[in-house]
């Protein structure tokens, strides 16, 4: 009698795994059948997209203090905002002007930024002279000669202080891993304060 009800369970289970599949290939058929078609969708001119990163840009540099920074994690999502406004064509010579004046201020004769280490703090202290060469380079300002000061160098010093772990996705925050590979390769050439980021 169990081998009855054992073979009611099979065919159940049976049915059960049928219906989801055939569940399955029915949704796969109709949300394509949902979806926008129309052709007649037009592509952004490149002058909209400017004035869009540019309104986005406008947004960050206001909302932003550029007087302080309270560790590296700051001074790294700051000197990020910074760059990326920058580089949209957005006038941010004030904004510009108060975080060299603020960078002046606050690094050692060696280029060491004096700031609080933040959460992840290798990830931000290296992410924030990875920003801060290039927000130099993007406004002509000489990287190796910065107030006196040989950034560049400091920036090859801590990179060599890191182990290919410590670059690896595993370690290493995946946003900042990009701008630390540029900047690594854009400084290993000789003519690195000609390189625009």
């Amino acid at each position: 009698m169990r081998g009855g009800q054992g073979g009611k369970h099979e065919t159940i289970k049976r049915k059960v795994f049928a219906f989801l599949v055939a569940a399955c290939l029915i949704c796969m058929n109709i949300v394509p059948a949902f979806a926008d078609t129309t052709t007649d969708a037009t592509v952004p001119a490149a002058a909209d997209v400017r004035q869009e990163a540019q309104l986005t840009a406008s947004y960050l540099m206001n909302s932003i203090d550029f007087s302080t920074y309270a560790d590296t994690g700051v001074f790294y999502g700051v000197s990020r905002d910074l760059f990326l406004a920058i580089r949209s064509g957005y006038d941010c010579s004030n904004q510009l002007a108060a975080y060299l004046e603020f960078v002046k201020n606050n690094i050692s004769e060696d280029g060491t930024i004096s700031i609080n280490n933040g959460y992840n703090a290798k990830n931000y202290y290296i992410s924030s002279y990875t920003y801060l060469i290039m927000i130099l380079s993007a406004s002509g300002i000489d990287a190796t000669d910065f107030n006196g000061i040989n950034i560049v160098s400091k920036f090859d010093k801590i990179i060599n202080t890191f182990s290919v772990d410590d670059l690896s996705n595993n370690s290493m925050n995946i946003y900042h891993i990009g701008s630390v590979y540029s900047v690594v390769n854009a400084t290993k050439t000789p003519s690195v304060t000609q390189t625009k980021y």
